[in-house]
């Protein structure tokens, strides 16, 4: 439950980045990848969230990979 509230209220987040960019987004550079690194965060969110619920076996494996995703980003 926790990841799937964290993976969703990721998106609003990846928005307001996304308005801040100002039509930039396309470009190459440092803010448009804070964007991608986000959106990369919510899918793996979201992804360990779904194995969870169905208590599949890869959960830890997907887990330690969103965990590192996290660090990277802190």
């Amino acid at each position: 439950m926790e990841f799937t509230i964290c993976g969703v209220l990721l998106v609003p987040w990846i928005g307001v980045l996304v308005e801040q960019l100002d039509g930039h987004a396309g470009q190459r550079g440092f803010a448009s990848s804070w964007v991608g690194l986000d959106v990369l965060e919510a899918v793996c969110l979201l992804s360990v969230a779904q194995l969870m619920r169905r208590q599949h076996r890869a959960t830890s494996p997907a887990a330690a990979a969103t965990a590192a995703i996290l660090c990277m980003d802190a």
